[in-house]
C-alpha cells in the first residue's frame, strides 16, 4: 500500500478504530479494568507485564467466545429458515426531520443552506436584542437625567 493513498487511508481508519476499541475494552471495568490500580496488586515491570499478558489473553478469549456465540445464533436462525436480524429502525426524528443539534438533514448529510439561514437568523436576533438594550439604556439615562434636574 502506498502511504496516504485512498487504500491506505481506508485501512488506516479501520485499523485505528480496531486498536482504539481494543484499548478501551482493556480499560473498561466490564472487561479488563486495566486502569484500576487496585485490581493489580503487584510491583515491578515484570509482574506488570505478566498481568497485562493474562489480561490480553482473557480479552481475546472473550472476543472469540462472543464471535462464536453470534455465529451460532446466526446459524440457528438460518437452520430455522428465519431471516437474519434487521438493523434497528432509526427514530422518526432522525428519519424525517432536520437535526437541530448537528445541523443535518435525514440521512446525515449537513445542509449548508439550512445552516447559513439559521446563522443569519441568529445574527438578526442578536442585533435586535442589542438595539432593544441600547434603546432601554438610552431611556433610562434620560429618566435619570430628568430626575437629577428635578432634585436640583
Amino acid at each position: 500500500m502506498r502511504y496516504k493513498s485512498r487504500e491506505w487511508t481506508d485501512f488506516r481508519g479501520y485499523a485505528r478504530n480496531l486498536i482504539e476499541n481494543g484499548n478501551s475494552m482493556l480499560k473498561a471495568p466490564k472487561y479488563g479494568s486495566l486502569h484500576d490500580h487496585l485490581n493489580r496488586q503487584s510491583r515491578g515491570f515484570a509482574s506488570g507485564k505478566v498481568f497485562l499478558t493474562f489480561l490480553l489473553v482473557a480479552l481475546n478469549i472473550k472476543q472469540i467466545c462472543d464471535f462464536l456465540k453470534a455465529k451460532e445464533i446466526e446459524d440457528r436462525r438460518a437452520a430455522d429458515n428465519r431471516p437474519p436480524r434487521k438493523p434497528p429502525i432509526l427514530r422518526r426524528r432522525d428519519r424525517e426531520y432536520f437535526n437541530e443539534y448537528t445541523g443535518t438533514l435525514p440521512g446525515g448529510v449537513p445542509d449548508l443552506e439550512v445552516r447559513q439561514a439559521r446563522a443569519k437568523a441568529r445574527r438578526e436576533k442578536a442585533a435586535k436584542v442589542d438595539a432593544e438594550r441600547a434603546a432601554a439604556t438610552k431611556t433610562s439615562r434620560s429618566k435619570r437625567a430628568k430626575a437629577a434636574t428635578k432634585r436640583a
